[in-house]
């Protein structure tokens, strides 16, 4: 998936790999999250007249956050994420 992907890439970069990325989600979305996210704000999720839930502007019960653009999370994690420790750096 996306986050192996992403892991993939930091570990080869020398960086931490992403473990648990809520606070992580959080913490980008309050600094960029037009940058990283496609905010969805139309539609909802009525599915035979049952739904309760419309998308808005910002983050929505029916969406979240939005989509997320997979090279831009790379790109903030690799901003993000510390080196990872080694031996010779523990």
């Amino acid at each position: 998936g996306l986050f192996a992907l992403i892991n993939e890439k930091l570990e080869a970069m020398g960086r931490q790999k992403t473990g648990f990325i809520n606070p992580v989600i959080y913490e980008m979305n309050k600094k960029r999250n037009a940058d990283v996210f496609t905010d969805i704000d139309k539609g909802d999720n009525d599915l035979m007249g049952i739904g309760v839930y419309t998308a808005q502007s910002g983050w929505d019960f029916c969406t979240g956050w939005g989509s997320i653009d997979g090279t831009r999370l790379l790109n903030y994690m690799m901003e993000y994420q510390p080196a990872a420790k080694t031996k010779a750096n523990q």
